[in-house]
């Protein structure tokens, strides 16, 4: 087995089943001998759904105490980056992404942001203009 490539850190505020299929099949085409991920997550049942579908991997997966409260959600998100740091931070959705950047703001540590949300014209006026 060569050098671990990476550790990749996925925060997933709300881990449903699109959210499981995206990274089941974005992650799966990675070699399992050089990527280890760390997903942390309000649900412990879906976090293990997602484990399950990263079978070849090394997974470890971190809970925040509540499940419908950001302020323990970002406690579980800067706990983990003390706990291992990981190379690169991989957040799902808005919430989540949110709280991976202010958890990030003393490490420093390479952030992107997937949305599984699409933009129309319409619901962002709708948004912004009510």
């Amino acid at each position: 087995m060569g050098k671990k490539a990476a550790h990749i850190t996925v925060p997933i505020r709300y881990p449903v089943g699109g959210i499981r299929t995206y990274l089941k099949y974005t992650y799966g085409k990675l070699d399992h001998e050089r990527y280890s991920f760390t997903l942390i997550g309000p649900s412990r049942n879906w976090l293990e759904r997602i484990r399950a579908d990263l079978d070849q991997y090394e997974v470890d997966i971190v809970c925040s105490s509540k499940e419908d409260n950001n302020l323990a959600f970002f406690s579980a998100i800067a706990g983990s980056f003390f706990k291992k740091k990981p190379d690169i931070i991989h957040s799902q959705g808005y919430t989540a992404g949110l709280l991976s950047i202010l958890a990030n703001i003393p490490f420093g540590l390479p952030h992107m942001i997937t949305l599984h949300r699409t933009f129309r014209t319409r619901s962002i006026f709708k948004h912004f203009l009510g």
